[in-house]
């Protein structure tokens, strides 16, 4: 572990990450963020630390799943876990949780049957819950399942071994009743939000909700869409202080063994009760590359701040190599009415952007794919946090009120996941925690 306390410089000249106020979906209504001026060297006290990781990139890898909520505090802890894999696929990994006790050491607990990685989420009396999709035959499917509920009540006071099972959606014969890709989180009043893509033979394509509050008798489950003509999974799920749902899912279009699936559109649904509305909040299959591109989207983050605000952070690829991250958009508002700023990557090849709020202050937690950076969002420029060597192929996860932890912890919880599958088995994984105290630029 490397604990210090460090000066990360000045910040990084403007040039490096311009904010501008074009962008095609709002074109009636651009905002303009100022250009700001480079500030003196400011401290941050930081913890990074080498996390425990898969052994294997595949299959079941814990960097997988970019949608899932994968880190949350309470208090004195903080809590992950591990996708404990082999590299035979016929076998079953294990989802492993993990806790962090102050400077203390990450401690493994109770392990459960797994064929993908899942979501942790803790509620307001500071019990763990954990989504785990298990395949019902590994050696026939592996993304057949269901999927279970764990709550380990006793984590408030570090138990992690400790649980009530539960499952929330049960495998029917020759049916599929759930997506791997499975995103969840957990609003103020404790209400848990499950949501996955699902087709049914009634109703095309859709996209399943299911509720429940901490302690209730049983899951709700309806669609939030219907007939919707393509796959919409990986869902980011969030919930705001009045119990209101948003689900950002993107196309994820299966077409055929041996071709890449097709991302061009991102889908936005937001409901309270049982009314939903949705639109694409962006389509670009009609865009010139579309048809020989077919990745050309990623969403990015799902955010809802103290006042209800819902921000949603996604990526486009449309440079000249197909592979570079060309623009990254940030729209606010609700159905049929958004406003976009687009953040451009530059030379800091920006890869992931994740959204977190500091005493009323948003901030922007961005990494490339060896590099971390914070960023006041009112702000043009950003610091970096030094890593140590050896961390490849960045994927990126924040605890914030998504997933329940509280804004009124003084920390900021950031897991670095290896997605670089040439660095396994010992891929570096990295566990970052910043002090909330020392956001003030």
């Amino acid at each position: 572990m490397r604990r210090t306390r460090l000066s990360l410089g000045p910040f990084l000249v403007v040039a490096m990450l311009l904010f501008g106020s074009s962008c095609s979906e709002d074109s009636s209504n651009p905002t303009d963020v100022g250009t700001g001026t480079e500030q003196p060297p400011q401290t941050l006290s930081e913890v990074v630390e080498r996390l425990p990781g898969s052994r294997n990139f595949s299959p079941d890898g814990t960097w997988w799943g970019y949608n899932m909520s994968k880190v949350v505090r309470r208090g004195d802890f903080v809590f992950t876990y591990v996708i404990e894999n082999d590299d035979n696929p016929s076998t079953y990994s294990t989802f492993r949780i993990y806790v962090k006790e102050g400077d203390g050491p990450w401690t493994a607990g109770a392990g459960f049957n797994t064929t993908r990685p899942g979501n942790i989420l803790v509620d307001s009396n500071g019990a763990l819950h954990a989504f785990v999709f298990e395949a019902t035959d590994i050696d026939l499917n592996d993304s057949v399942g269901k999927l279970h509920h764990y709550t380990l009540a006793g984590a408030s006071a570090g138990d992690i071994t400790s649980f009530a099972h539960e499952v929330v959606v049960d495998h029917v014969a020759g049916d599929a009743t759930v997506n791997i890709r499975v995103g969840a989180a957990i609003g103020a009043d404790n209400q848990m939000v499950i949501a996955f893509g699902l087709g049914t033979d009634a109703d095309g394509d859709t996209e399943q909700v299911l509720t429940k509050t901490v302690g209730g008798a049983g899951w709700a489950q309806e669609a939030a869409g219907t007939q919707l003509g393509h796959n919409f999974y990986y869902p980011l799920v969030a919930v705001n202080s009045a119990g209101a749902i948003s689900i950002l899912p993107i196309q994820d279009d299966f077409e055929g063994v041996g071709n890449p699936n097709t991302y061009q559109i991102i889908r936005f649904f937001e409901g309270s009760g049982s009314t939903w509305s949705a639109e694409n909040i962006v389509d670009h299959t009609a865009q010139a590359l579309a048809s020989t591109r077919p990745r050309l989207l990623e969403q990015r983050d799902l955010y809802v701040d103290a006042s209800d605000g819902v921000h949603i952070i996604y990526k486009e690829y449309l440079a000249a190599d197909g592979g570079t991250t060309s623009s990254i958009k940030h729209l606010t508002g609700s159905v049929g009415s958004w406003t976009t700023l687009t953040i451009d990557p530059g030379v800091l090849n920006l890869n992931w952007v994740k959204m977190i709020e500091v005493g009323g202050t948003r901030y922007l937690v961005a990494s490339s794919r060896d590099r971390l950076y914070m960023m006041n969002e009112a702000a043009t420029t950003y610091r970096e946090v030094a890593l140590p060597s050896g961390m490849s192929g960045i994927y990126l996860y924040v605890a914030t009120r998504q997933g329940g932890t509280s804004d009124a912890e003084p920390y900021v919880d950031i897991l670095l996941l290896n997605g670089n599958g040439g660095n396994y088995p010992d891929a570096a994984n990295y566990y970052v925690r910043i002090a909330k105290a020392d956001l003030t630029f």
